[in-house]
């Protein structure tokens, strides 16, 4: 009979041929190619950078793309989760000789309470607030929101918080009670793993423990030739969706500022109304691959976050960095209060256009300033060797933790 779920392995194109490291077994959950990931980029970037540093790594994954292709498999995860008990089992012997387990996705088919039972030490890498709000972004009808924090899970089912489905949340918020949650399950790993303080900061308020901070790496790239700022330009880069605030952003825009966007989805529409209902020098540009769009910031005056969402810790921040952009962030979003703690740009309110205005000049007076600092925080926090330094004496504490118990 074949298997509900199917389990993929595979070694990284950089591995060595003779490593000297530590066995870690890589565990992921692929979210489906139909909606791009910057987390999915990021594992995989880590694997390899732990191949190309000694380690003999493995990746165990699942796919999501697989329940599109079974309608049954689909059902099973939901029911598994309502149970309190997803029913995708690691293959335990895939993990045999294992030094450290590094669990990144489990959402939604992992079975937690197969992962416990690798009596092996175990790191868990958060990239979302999935184990504690259904659409793992703290945020409903484009406001701050901890109701299921606060007061119960079941209240994003009343809201319908993940995908606007009452009953495609009631799984998720399944799995947010009780000894089998997630959350649960995040207090059973030796090391809970968040690329940012101000993560470190909401998730230890939420009772997590064992908590370390890592950014996560980016590979650097050279200022582009040719590619010397040119101003005055503005930019902003992330799939157009709702929580992302693009089409507040626009509704407070200067009239007279270009704004270069690079992305596409759903949002998009919306926002070229206003543009058009406004008259503003906004392009939107569509996806572009990150090359070009990391190229495309040397040229610009400073990088827009205008998310109102609890992100973890989107990849775009450290590559911004990188190119020395300095940042604009709204106010309350994780994005902004790490901003706030690198000092690499400013902060505003998405509802006050006196604010962004100030804001910009703010940064516009102070670019070269801004745009050193940013650079010299990506050095001593985002590049590859400094997380492949990080890792290593995380996964020593780890290996001590776990025995010492």
């Amino acid at each position: 009979m074949r298997p509900l779920f199917k389990w993929y392995r595979r070694r990284p194109s950089s591995a060595t041929t003779s490593p000297t490291g530590q066995v870690v077994k890589v565990i992921h959950s692929f979210y489906r190619s139909s909606q791009p990931s910057g987390e999915n980029e990021t594992v995989l970037q880590q694997v390899d950078l732990l191949a190309s540093h000694g380690y003999d790594v493995e990746l165990i994954y699942l796919a999501s793309d697989d329940l599109e292709k079974s309608q049954l498999a689909t059902v099973a995860t939901a029911m598994g989760m309502i149970a309190g008990h997803p029913l995708a089992d690691l293959p335990h012997s895939w993990c045999k000789g294992a030094d450290i387990l590094h669990i990144h996705n489990t959402f939604p088919s992992m079975s937690l309470r197969s992962l416990a039972g690798v009596r092996v030490p175990k790191v868990i890498s958060l990239h979302n607030y999935r184990a504690f709000c259904a659409n793992g972004l703290f945020l409903r009808d484009g406001h701050r929101c901890v109701d299921c924090t606060q007061y119960s899970s079941w209240h994003s089912v009343i809201h319908g918080c993940y995908r606007g489905s009452s009953l495609q949340t009631i799984p998720i918020a399944s799995q947010q009670v009780g000894m089998a949650s997630l959350a649960s399950f995040l207090n059973k790993c030796d090391t809970v793993l968040v690329p940012g303080e101000p993560m470190r900061d909401i998730l230890a308020q939420l009772g997590v423990r064992n908590l370390e901070v890592l950014p996560n790496p980016i590979r650097p790239q050279p200022p582009s030739t040719g590619a010397e700022f040119t101003g005055p330009a503005w930019l902003f880069a992330a799939r157009l969706t709702a929580e992302k605030g693009l089409a507040e952003l626009l509704e407070i825009w200067p009239r007279d500022v270009t704004l270069l966007v690079v992305g596409e989805g759903p949002s998009q529409p919306a926002c070229k109304e206003i543009i058009e209902r406004r008259g503003l020098r906004v392009e939107i540009l569509g996806g572009l691959p990150n090359q070009r769009l990391r190229a495309l910031m040397s040229q610009c005056i400073g990088f827009i976050f205008a998310s109102k969402a609890q992100e973890g810790a989107p990849m775009v921040y450290g590559e911004a960095l990188n190119a020395g952009l300095p940042l604009l962030a709204v106010r309350g979003s994780t994005v902004a209060a790490q901003v706030e703690l690198d000092r690499t740009g400013i902060t505003f309110d998405l509802d006050d256009e006196y604010a962004l205005a100030a804001a910009m000049a703010m940064v516009e007076a102070h670019r070269d300033e801004l745009s050193q600092r940013a650079q010299k925080v990506f050095a001593s926090r985002y590049t590859p060797d400094h997380w492949a330094e990080g890792v290593r004496a995380i996964y020593e504490r780890t290996v001590r933790l776990h025995f010492s118990k």
